[in-house]
């Protein structure tokens, strides 16, 4: 009924700081390609993504897609 649909896109990475490594989770918004949330924690659990999404304003309906990655690395 009035209810618009939103599609997040999420996207979890790390990050280099301070010779750490940290990871980062941000979510788009795919209708107007904004980030609507992102949390940066020093491990990839199930908490950060909770926290990026806590950040989501709106109350709607929301889908998920998350994508992985695995880039090679040069040493």
């Amino acid at each position: 009924m009035g209810d618009k649909k939103q599609i997040v896109v999420a996207d979890l990475t790390y990050i280099r700081v301070n010779q750490r490594w940290n990871y980062l989770c941000v979510l788009v918004n795919l209708s107007d390609r904004q980030i609507v949330g992102y949390h940066i924690g020093k491990h990839k659990t199930a908490k950060l993504v909770m926290s990026a999404l806590s950040q989501i304003k709106q109350p709607t309906i929301i889908e998920i897609e998350f994508i992985s990655f695995r880039p090679r690395v040069r040493v």
